[in-house]
């Protein structure tokens, strides 16, 4: 499952990113991006879904470097048949 992470600090790195994570089970990749003239980023992390909703119930709105992170699930549509 997907997670993304937006409001990050322009400062984050990604061994922060999975170091923070990882208390809550494997990080399987992160992405991380910025948009041009921000001094934010944001970040798309792939967990296990029972990971991945452990860490947003845990940390949507917490802190990272000064900074309050916004931790929406994605789920892919899938299509119908």
């Amino acid at each position: 499952m997907e997670i993304l992470m937006s409001n990050l600090s322009s400062s984050v790195t990604e061994g922060e990113i999975r170091e923070l994570f990882e208390e809550f089970g494997q990080v399987l990749s992160v992405e991380i991006g910025s948009k041009p003239f921000t001094r934010s980023k944001h970040a798309w992390l792939k967990m296990a879904p029972h990971d991945a909703r452990l860490v947003v119930s845990s940390l949507n709105s917490d802190y990272v470097k000064g900074r309050m992170m916004t931790l929406p699930l994605l789920q892919k549509m899938t299509s119908y048949q």
